[in-house]
């Protein structure tokens, strides 16, 4: 089985079956072993935030692999282990803040995908507008902190992307884009490649 054909069986993706469907793709192709997720899945069954450490653990079952997900929250995390309970020797789970995370991760990143703190989909308050703004920083540092530990053949993978302010992909997309990598895919995800 391919992962076209493998991944079809996840149409509850939706907006970001297309984007995920591509980094698993390009993941299989170069051979990549090691998936890093900030953010992990937090309730059971939901699809509309993605479900992506179900998925990304569920082809490390299938294909090989393991993916290193980290949350800020033990409460989440408790969610995640039962939700991916099928998959547990394909994951490693972490309850820490992301950035700290990833300044001590000693492997080599095949797949970086970063999904940490909320961002408001559509700014009506003052809040609204401080929170996007912590997203989006925060994001940012996340990626300046995992890059020099990215593959040469790296995918990098960003969440809430698209929105109509941008999304908390915005700082990230410039960063990445300075630095020579290049967006492949752009939607409810942005996908992006160092080759």
């Amino acid at each position: 089985m391919t992962v076209s054909e493998w991944i079809e069986q996840y149409p509850k993706l939706d907006s970001r079956l297309k984007t995920m469907k591509k980094a698993l793709e390009l993941l299989h192709e170069r051979n990549g072993t090691v998936i890093l997720e900030t953010g992990t899945t937090r309730l059971k069954d939901d699809w509309g935030a993605g479900m992506s450490t179900y998925v990304f653990g569920s082809y490390c079952n299938e294909f090989g692999g393991h993916i290193y997900t980290v949350d800020i929250s033990a409460q989440n995390m408790d969610v995640c282990r039962e939700v991916t309970k099928d998959f547990t020797n394909n994951i490693t789970y972490t309850v820490s803040d992301s950035l700290s995370y990833l300044f001590l991760f000693g492997k080599t990143i095949d797949l970086l995908y970063l999904d940490s703190v909320d961002c408001p989909v559509e700014i009506i308050t003052e809040k609204d507008r401080i929170d996007l703004a912590f997203a989006q920083t925060h994001q940012l540092n996340e990626i300046k902190t995992a890059l020099p530990k990215m593959n040469k053949k790296g995918i990098v993978l960003l969440d809430d992307n698209g929105f109509s302010h941008g999304g908390k992909t915005t700082l990230t997309k410039e960063f990445l884009s300075e630095n020579g990598w290049i967006e492949i895919m752009s939607g409810q995800q942005s996908l992006w490649s160092n080759i």
